[in-house]
């Protein structure tokens, strides 16, 4: 299975495994707004493509950031995921590697269901990430 490595040269952990079940289009403005590391080579390929975990455990090495400013925490809110049956409330954290603790390559965030629940996603940013076949 195609791995996502971390995209520094000194680092390259592998962070998770490309699964194109999990993967999502977020709008331009959105991502932009996130203001997540946008990997020259990859930002093309894969601008606003995501994958979404449910867990921060379904990963093979990712950390999270401390909580990040109001401004930033709701710069991205109201738009949808997943065929409208997540709507973002909030991006509350970032995603960054484990190892080396760089980014972001992606965001924790606050989402509500279609059924009004509220539940946390992790959303990896494929253009942040360098794919290795």
């Amino acid at each position: 299975m195609p791995q996502l490595r971390c995209p520094f040269e000194d680092c390259r952990c592998v962070v998770a495994s490309m699964d194109e079940k999990r993967k999502i289009q977020v709008p331009e403005q959105v991502y932009t707004k996130m203001k997540l590391l946008q990997n020259s080579r990859e930002r093309t390929l894969r601008g606003g493509q995501f994958l979404v975990f449910d867990d921060v455990w379904d990963f093979d090495n990712i950390g999270v950031s401390r909580s990040l400013p109001v401004e930033l925490r709701n710069a991205t809110s109201g738009f949808a995921l997943d065929d409208d049956s997540l709507t973002v409330n909030e991006v509350s954290k970032y995603l960054i590697c484990a190892d080396c603790d760089r980014g972001p390559l992606g965001a924790v965030c606050e989402v509500k269901t279609a059924d009004g629940g509220v539940k946390v996603v992790h959303l990896l940013s494929l253009a942040s990430v360098e794919l290795e076949q």
